[in-house]
């Protein structure tokens, strides 16, 4: 959950350099550069960078991302630490400026919370993790010492698995349904607090292994297709492939559940 966190300040940060181009295809690719790196390089269908991620770590183990534009100029920056209790920390950095800290301890009884500071040491958000006897888990979001947002996984006993998510009030905002045919092939479906079907991904696979996702709307229309390979080296390229600019594709991936 905290490297989620620290992807939601990403993606908030990236969107704001995300609104140049309306490019119909978006090359999304992932390789490993000979110090060991992991580098995230997406560009437009012109071979342009949009932005880049970087995955490192430095001298004592700890985790160093690093968000950079088309020009290398740093962005946003982070680095996962962890105690000797297995405690992780997360520094967030823009544009070389402290932004936020994330914070995570577990209990005894292996619930996890997590606390969110700003640069001035006040606490912004705390969100709290756990896993009840039937194994479904439930995390909550507040702000302020008030809930702002509850989070609920559950499974049923054909696999499929339910997302919901409610607002401090109880009242349900959002919910993710899961499933797998007997192909393996898997469906997410993305309901609004009415219950209507407001997008699906479906994904599918060729003999080659390769992944083809369709993410569409609630009446069926595609709105957006993600097509997952691999080159000779092993390294995972994703082409997006729509009618939506930058910012469009970021929101529509996360709400998917896709970034």
């Amino acid at each position: 959950m905290i490297e989620r966190i620290a992807q939601l300040f990403v993606l908030l940060i990236t969107a704001a350099v995300s609104l140049t181009a309306s490019a119909q295809t978006t090359i999304i690719s992932r390789d490993v550069n000979i110090f060991g790196d992991s580098i995230i390089t997406r560009r437009d269908q012109g071979g342009r960078v949009i932005y880049q991620i970087t995955k490192s770590k430095d001298i004592f183990g700890n985790q160093v991302t690093r968000i950079t534009d088309e020009n290398g100029r740093e962005i946003s920056a982070s680095k996962i630490s962890t105690d000797i209790f297995g405690n992780k920390r997360v520094e967030i950095s823009e544009n070389g400026m402290p932004a936020a800290t994330v914070r995570s301890s577990t209990d005894i009884l292996g619930n996890e919370t997590e606390s969110v500071t700003g640069n001035d040491g006040r606490e912004i958000r705390s969100i709290r993790r756990f896993t009840d006897i039937f194994g479904n888990k439930t995390t909550t979001v507040s702000e302020g010492g008030r809930e702002i947002a509850v989070i609920k996984r559950s499974s049923d006993i054909f696999g499929g698995e339910t997302q919901t998510i409610s607002d401090g009030y109880n009242h349900t905002q959002v919910t993710i349904k899961i499933s797998k045919d007997i192909f393996g092939e898997e469906k997410k479906e993305v309901f609004d607090e009415t219950g209507r079907l407001v997008a699906m991904v479906r994904s599918s696979r060729n003999a080659l292994g390769d992944i083809k996702k369709v993410i569409s709307d609630g009446y069926g229309r595609d709105l957006l297709t993600i097509n997952i390979s691999k080159d000779i080296l092993g390294n995972e390229i994703r082409r997006i492939d729509c009618n939506m600019d930058e910012q469009a594709i970021d929101k529509m991936l996360k709400i998917c559940g896709e970034i």
